[in-house]
């Protein structure tokens, strides 16, 4: 099965003083819809999350009747499913589109969570609710939507859309309670009658408020995606290479969530939406570097074959056209602190593009590599990672690989440590302290990069697994990929290669999967030192906070 992921970017039109254009936005979204069902895709994920409420809601009710009316036009079956994912909602915009696109008879629905979300896909349509209509004195009606068939003997919590006194019916007085006694379905009256209640609650009065009645209801515990992790049994090997570490291998849950509690920022919610859903994979026992490749190591492999990396290469016309002549330099990436606080969503505030900028330069001509044999090495493409790894007999890893041994062992913990940040006040990794991106206080003992290994290692004695240096991975990225292993049926993917191509929607660049975080990673931008979480970059392109490790596969056993 296929899925198509819409985002709220790739539809959403603002026309003057930022208003919403219903118009731009339906014309958007019937384009994006019809593209989706042409290739006979049934199963839609509008991913909302990139939106960030203000004061007052971005939809009109009106607009959202609008849309769902559109469905039939664009091709929108009452046999295909819609999810509409969202990350905040204090308009109750996303749950309130689902709901009148239920009641119109489609299959939508809406989630605060990405895995719950890809598990309906996945899983087809829910038995369809019975909803019961009541009233409560000087309110309008309210709607209790409870299964047919609930899971659990337990009564469910009331789910409750409603309003102030204020928002009564026009006449003031209670509009007749309608109970339904046994499972039917609504009337196109009935449909009507719905809509245009909830639209009169939202005009009237204040928004409307999503309570949870729990009285005398049990709520279930929490879900854990989160399997058990099952190394492989098999003997460690004995002709360990110098400078790795033996990893076993097995069965884990892959993937990752934003923590319910600590530093569940919206950068920490950021970081997990490409990780999700957590699912079963299956890699067989390797041989991991310990350590990243260090500047010494580098220093040796281009000294033994002459090698040149690609920040050391001036860019062609060809390959730029369009660049001015003074641009077409060699050089690379480097993070430039700023001078005073600025507004986190434009990087390009503090990365530039620095002449001379390599491996033996890491932030330009004036910096070199002097007393820092030590350090990992940083401005590598991901060409060149490889040619590194192939000279040295070895590989990168792949993504699955590459978090098989990150986790050291551990079943669902946020970080290769466990699930505190600073477990008796003790910094476990090299991240960013301090206001971002103008200042690193280097509490964790080190502002900007530290040397390999000045950190306790993971289970499998694995250092720096998390934050200082960026690591390359073999796997082309897609932001998508783990949800179309779930639509696949995949129970659990073995030795996972990661998808055919890259894709990743706004950029046309091929990129490869970067796994680990860096020294710029930080709950207020980049919390990608977390176990599960995904990097991406540019495969022509290094910095100086990416570098890479490489495994080795084990020898056949001999007979």
């Amino acid at each position: 099965m296929e899925l198509q992921i819409i985002r709220a970017q790739e539809f959403i039109r603002l026309g003057a003083h930022g208003h919403f254009d219903l118009e731009a936005s339906q014309a958007a979204l019937a384009q994006l819809a019809r593209s989706c069902w042409k290739r006979s895709i049934h199963q839609a994920l509008l991913d909302l999350r990139e939106l960030h409420p203000g004061p007052k809601p971005v939809f009109a009710p009106n607009d959202l009747v609008i849309l769902v009316n559109t469905f039939h036009d664009i091709g929108f079956t009452h046999q295909d499913r819609l999810a509409v994912l969202y990350g905040s909602d204090p308009h109750h915009r996303a749950r309130l589109f689902s709901f009148i696109a239920t009641l119109r008879g489609w299959k939508v629905q809406a989630f605060d969570g990405y895995e719950q979300a890809i598990t309906w896909l996945a899983a087809g349509a829910e038995p369809e609710p019975e909803i019961e209509m009541t009233s409560r004195s000087k309110k309008v009606p309210i709607r209790q939507v409870k299964n047919v068939k609930p899971a659990r003997p337990a009564p469910q919590p009331r789910i409750v859309v409603k309003s102030t006194p204020a928002a009564a019916s026009p006449r003031g007085k209670t509009a007749p309670a309608r109970a339904a006694s046994k499972k039917s379905s609504f009337t196109r009256a009935a449909m009507t009658a719905s809509v245009s209640a909830l639209l009169l609650l939202s005009a009237q009065a204040q928004p409307a408020q999503l309570d949870v009645d729990t009285a005398g209801a049990s709520l279930p515990p929490k879900f854990n995606p989160f399997g058990p992790t099952i190394p492989n049994k098999n003997p460690a090997p004995t002709n360990a290479p110098p400078g790795m570490v033996w990893i076993p291998g097995g069965e884990f849950s892959m993937g990752g969530l934003a923590p319910s509690d600590g530093i569940c920022s919206v950068a920490t919610v950021d970081s997990v939406k490409d990780s999700q859903p957590i699912h079963r994979v299956y890699v067989d026992g390797f041989w991991m570097d310990k350590y990243d490749v260090s500047n010494d190591e580098f220093a040796r492999f281009v000294q033994a074959t002459g090698y040149i990396t690609i920040a050391e290469i001036p860019p062609t016309k060809e390959q730029f056209p369009t660049a001015p002549p003074e641009n077409l330099v060699a050089g690379s990436t480097v993070f430039t602190p700023t001078t005073n606080a600025v507004s986190l969503d434009d990087y390009f505030q503090w990365w530039r593009y620095v002449h001379g900028a390599n491996w033996r330069h890491p932030t330009g001509p004036d910096s070199n590599l002097q007393g820092r044999g030590s350090y990992p090495v940083v401005q590598v493409a991901y060409a060149d990672a490889v040619a590194y790894a192939k000279w040295a007999g070895k590989r990168l890893p792949t993504e699955a690989e590459w978090e098989f041994a990150a986790r050291g062992g551990l079943a669902g913990k946020t970080y290769a440590w466990g699930d505190e940040l600073r477990p008796g006040g003790k910094w476990m990794a090299n991240i960013y302290e301090g206001r971002f991106p103008m200042n690193d206080t280097g509490a964790d003992g080190f502002a900007g990069l530290a040397p390999v290994g000045q950190f306790p290692p993971n289970g499998y004695g694995l250092y720096d697994m998390a934050g200082n240096v960026w690591q390359w991975c073999s796997d082309w990225y897609r932001p998508d990929y783990y949800a179309r292993l779930k639509l696949a049926g995949v129970t659990v993917a073995r030795n996972p290669q990661g998808p055919q191509t890259s894709y990743n929607p706004g950029d046309d660049q091929p990129q490869r999967v970067q796994r680990g975080g860096s020294f710029l990673c930080t709950d207020q931008y980049c919390t990608r030192y977390m176990m599960g979480t995904r990097g991406k970059g540019d495969i022509d392109t290094g910095s100086n906070h990416l570098g890479f490790r490489c495994v080795k596969d084990a020898e056949p056993a001999q007979k």
